[in-house]
């Protein structure tokens, strides 16, 4: 997507963007996905100005001031991927530029909903809100997909917020988040080669997607280990999280530490070590336990095994800790370790969201731990999101979990939109 921007220019046509895109694919070893697809002509969707999506590419020259969507799909090993981001061609208008920046944040706050076991319609109220409250409007018409093996599956993502697309999120489901957003209407209508969509009014639009795959462990760690399965060498990768190695809630209890889950003091540490050790030395086999974050609880009759991992990602909190009354430090198996980081009132701003986010979805369900909680109004739980931080999770950060930043390989900042905006390596 990043290569295919940089194409952009004024005088440069669709055509020739088109052109280069097909080529990049294929020295790739990839295949664009558009190309055929339902007799679709060109490789690349290019869409100009008032094209909401599926534009042709042809002859005609971008112009300076006009905004052009690039959608690139690649099939790679199998699987689709897609993609598309809007570019400004040379100097283009406030306006514009306003409408391109709310269009992208749409798109990151509706990524930002997916979580196991949350209706697909939040999506669509996240990124509905952000849109009216900017006064655009939100194409109803064209919504995301279910992607995979198949170019398009049957998973239907709507940007708009309708009750009824309840379908939950569940570990392995894939799919786009691709909101078109508009300065005027949000009503279309069809060019006479039954591809382009155009506003009915005139007024121009702009589009961005992702391909999402929703797992039960953070973005990073799953991302990572996609990525690292991808070498060349085709390693196993592996993926634990520490919450399966928190004590279980009876023995919380028993300790008197139940309100200081997450803390230090809160995980089975010697269990962790000794799966760590086992999966060192190479045992063919090696389990680890399985947290629900539903029942807030240890699954008593749940594991998870790994097998001989060329490489094994190890996601969690407190893993950095020195204990110096301690022989042996969890940190001690770590190869390499990262450090995600950003600012602490931005990670409270995301927690109370995110709390809200449960309120409306998994508090709901009568096997949730805080099932209590759902019956909360907005001022209730915005209070009581903000007391849980100030006394638990901000005080857990500050005491325990900032102080390791510095023990760690590599540390990556993100700022309020979640993009990277930092990346600090260690020196050796």
């Amino acid at each position: 997507m990043r290569l295919a921007g940089e194409l952009v220019k004024p005088g440069v046509t669709t055509d020739e963007i088109d052109e280069h895109v097909h080529r990049m694919c294929i020295e790739r070893g990839a295949y664009p996905s558009p190309l055929n697809y339902q007799k679709f002509p060109k490789s690349v969707c290019t869409s100009v100005n008032e094209v909401i999506c599926h534009g042709i590419p042809d002859s005609r020259e971008l112009q300076d001031g006009d905004i052009v969507n690039l959608d690139v799909t690649c099939y790679l090993d199998g699987v689709h991927g897609d993609t598309n981001a809007t570019f400004a061609v040379g100097t283009i208008s406030d306006e514009d530029r306003h409408l391109i920046r709310v269009t992208e944040e749409c798109m990151w706050l509706g990524i930002e909903t997916v979580k196991p076991d949350v209706p697909l319609s939040e999506i669509g109220r996240a990124i509905e809100a952000h849109a009216r409250k900017h006064r655009m409007g939100v194409v109803r018409s064209f919504i995301g997909h279910g992607i995979g093996e198949q170019f398009h599956t049957d998973i239907q993502v709507l940007h708009y917020y309708e009750p009824r697309n309840n379908t939950l999120m569940r570990p392995g489901m894939t799919f786009t988040i691709e909101p078109m957003i508009t300065l005027g209407s949000e009503k279309h209508r069809m060019w006479d080669d039954e591809w382009t969509a155009v506003t009915v009014d005139g007024r121009r639009t702009a589009q961005f997607e992702h391909t999402v795959l929703v797992t039960d462990t953070s973005t990073l760690a799953r991302l990572l280990q996609t990525l690292l399965s991808r070498w060349p060498e085709h390693p196993r990768v592996e993926l634990v999280t520490t919450d399966g190695f928190l004590y279980s809630n009876a023995e919380l209890t028993a300790r008197g530490i139940l309100d200081r889950k997450g803390f230090p003091e809160s995980y089975d540490t010697r269990r962790l070590l000794e799966f760590l050790r086992a999966v060192k030395s190479g045992e063919p086999e090696v389990s680890a336990p399985v947290y629900s974050h539903v029942i807030y609880d240890v699954l008593p009759d749940t594991q998870v095994t790994v097998h001989q991992p060329d490489i094994l990602i190890l996601e969690g909190l407190n893993v950095l800790q020195v204990d110096s009354r301690a022989n042996e430090f969890v940190s001690d198996y770590f190869d390499f370790s990262i450090y995600l980081d950003a600012d602490e009132s931005l990670i409270e701003d995301w927690f109370v969201e995110r709390f809200h986010l449960l309120r409306r979805t998994v508090f709901q369900d009568p096997n949730s731990f805080f099932r209590h909680f759902a019956e909360l109004n907005d001022d209730q739980a915005t209070a009581l999101a903000r007391q849980i931080w100030e006394t638990i999770n901000g005080r857990n950060l500050r005491e325990n979990i900032a102080p390791t930043k510095g023990r760690a390989s590599l540390v990556i900042e993100k700022g309020r939109d979640h993009r990277v905006t930092d990346v600090f390596l260690r020196k050796l």
